[in-house]
């Protein structure tokens, strides 16, 4: 086990009766606010992005999109982001989401908004059916995930994509923003569209990094050392969410 993961498993057994608290309070937060509670470690940057959504509730979905906007939602979940930036922008909205436990309610959800698209697999590196222990919003593909290690964890098997080839099949020339809260996909998922040339065809990224895994620290680096060739970080409240915008954006 590296330090930086070592160190974060001493702050999550350390600070779990703090962050339990917090959660419990977050249920009764602003919808933007309780997205930042689901399973998050309590932090400094937790803390600090509760603060920031407390001055701007609009700060996860305020990205100047319009009708015309194409959004990708990875790791939908229920759909209340989709939702929210489906009801404030009017944006094309194409959401992902590989548990078969959340479907039903993001396709109900997605009735009401002739903007949203539900696909009913993940997007990653490459096309392959793995098991998913069900968690709730932290569902994971991952053993290291922290619900794995719990017991009567219930599995299932899910479908994930290769993101570029779907992509390319949906015949995007760009996409205006790409949002992941994949349960450490990401690590997958932002190397490929790097390796296929997809990351400049992308305006804005929202990515939520997850500190579990395996050398994070060392991975989420490389990954925001490849973002800095091509776009400029407009915030970041480390392992709880943070936003980049392509430097030649106009």
């Amino acid at each position: 086990m590296d330090r930086a993961r070592a160190a974060y498993v001493l702050r999550r057994a350390y600070r779990f009766p703090i962050g339990y608290v917090l959660s419990r309070r977050g249920r009764n937060a602003k919808p933007g606010a309780r997205q930042v509670f689901e399973h998050a470690v309590y932090s400094r940057g937790l803390i600090a992005m509760r603060r920031a959504l407390q001055e701007n509730p609009d700060l996860l979905i305020d990205f100047n999109l319009d009708e015309k906007s194409v959004v990708v939602d990875a790791g939908a979940y229920v759909g209340n982001w989709a939702e929210r930036v489906a009801r404030k922008s009017g944006a094309q909205i194409y959401a992902f989401e590989p548990n078969p436990r959340p479907l039903q309610r993001l396709h109900e959800r997605a009735t009401h908004y002739p903007n949203i698209s539900v696909f009913e697999y993940g997007l990653g590196g490459r096309n392959d059916a793995l098991t998913m222990t069900v968690q709730g919003p932290g569902s994971s593909f991952f053993p290291d995930n922290y619900f794995a290690k719990k017991r009567n964890v219930e599995v299932t098997t899910a479908q994930i994509r290769d993101v570029a080839e779907v992509f390319e099949e949906l015949e995007f020339e760009h996409i205006d923003l790409l949002e992941l809260n994949i349960e450490g996909s990401e690590y997958d998922v932002l190397p490929r569209l790097a390796e296929t040339d997809w990351i400049p065809r992308i305006d804005a990224l929202l990515i939520q990094f997850h500190e579990w895994l395996p050398a994070a620290h060392r991975r989420r680096r490389a990954i925001q050392r490849m973002l800095r060739a091509t776009h400029t970080q407009l915030w970041d409240y480390p392992w709880v969410w943070e936003a980049w915008r392509r430097k030649d954006f106009r």
